[in-house]
């Protein structure tokens, strides 16, 4: 952490280097990482350089990276004033490189499993950087979620809700796991309106993120939907089987289907206008109003007509999941490890 503005530039400098000429092909990783170890072991304070070197270990072993983050939080609480609780100057480069430690630790922790760890780091690091509130808010809903802290994760949830549409998802899940199917559906409904393809990569339907299209400024949603999916926010879903059953079978309801073309046409209007006018404004609140409504009869039970039993309908599409696969080798990835995150096809619920 040089207090050399220049010494700063010059090793940044290496760094971008060295960046480009790994993406080049130019630089071998092996060599790009004894090279960032050089410079930290050069100046132990260097940040960046922790940043750059957990991102190069990270992508064969997240032990190591997980090693290289605690050591570039370690390195800089060192030179923190004793008991120092923050705020920090966010807009100050050396802080942010910190930061980044900071986070990557906390991500880390949750990767493995260690949530109550990782909620302690990420409550601590809302102390240094309040302005990252609302990222942080967000990890925090869906770590108590993998915690079993569902009253804790609802709380905050619901307050991320008002501003962001996948905090929906994880809040339909508690509610499913509660087993309060009518009031789990119109969460989810709701958030087919507004993110609807978070919902299409969980359930495996779209693989790309090309493969989508609507009307209207789609793009800054569809990046929170992707991010959403491939943090915790679709781990909390694809881990557990019956939770994306039920997912996948509400999805295709017509209840939902009807929503979503709904959305779709206001969407349009409000395109084709080049804004939303008080016609598709007042349209969209009644389509949300309707599709939150918790109908118990979209969820109630069906009869298995093989077996005659009574089951809920994303049961009933678990068991013909099973019967392709058996019969026709569909779903046999999804069979040896069922989430691919190497549960080996457990329910993650606790």
């Amino acid at each position: 952490m040089p207090t050399d503005q220049k010494e700063a530039d010059r090793q940044n400098e290496q760094l971008r280097a060295l960046v480009v000429g790994v993406g080049n092909g130019d630089v071998e990783l092996e060599k790009a990482e004894a090279d960032v170890r050089a410079m930290i072991q050069k100046d132990a304070q260097f940040l960046e350089g922790y940043t750059l070197l957990a991102e190069i270990v990270g992508g064969e072993d997240d032990e190591k990276a997980e090693k290289v983050y605690l050591d570039g939080y370690q390195a800089a609480l060192k030179v923190m004033p004793k008991d120092f609780n923050g705020p920090l100057d966010a807009e100050n480069t050396v802080v942010q490189c910190f930061l980044r430690c900071h986070t990557g630790f906390v991500e880390s922790l949750a990767a493995k499993g260690q949530y109550k760890e990782a909620i302690a780091a990420a409550r601590r690091q809302l102390m240094l950087d309040p302005g990252d509130l609302f990222e942080r808010e967000r990890e925090l809903g869906e770590m108590h979620i993998m915690d079993g802290q569902y009253d804790e994760a609802r709380r905050i949830l619901e307050e991320q809700a008002k501003s962001r549409a996948t905090a929906l998802y994880s809040l339909a899940y508690i509610d499913f796991l509660a087993e309060k199917y009518a009031e789990a559906a119109a969460r989810l409904r709701q958030a087919f309106l507004l993110a609807p393809y978070a919902a299409d990569f969980i359930t495996g339907r779209m693989t790309s993120p090309n493969l989508f299209w609507q009307a209207g400024p789609r793009a800054p949603q569809f990046q929170d939907e992707l991010m959403y999916v491939e943090t915790l926010g679709g781990e909390i879903w694809t881990a557990d089987n019956e939770a994306r059953a039920f997912m996948e079978w509400l999805s295709q309801t017509s209840a939902a289907m009807g929503d979503r073309a709904a959305m779709a046409a206001i969407s349009e209007k409000s395109f084709a206008q080049g804004e939303a006018g008080a016609k598709e404004a007042d349209e969209f609140m009644a389509l949300w109003n309707k599709a939150g409504v918790a109908a118990d009869a979209l969820v109630q039970e069906v009869k298995n007509p093989e077996s005659g039993e009574k089951m809920r309908p994303w049961e009933l599409l678990a068991v013909y999941h099973d019967q392709m696969s058996e019969e026709n080798g569909f779903y046999e990835e999804e069979e040896e490890d069922g989430c691919g995150c190497g549960c080996g096809g457990h329910d993650h619920r606790h």
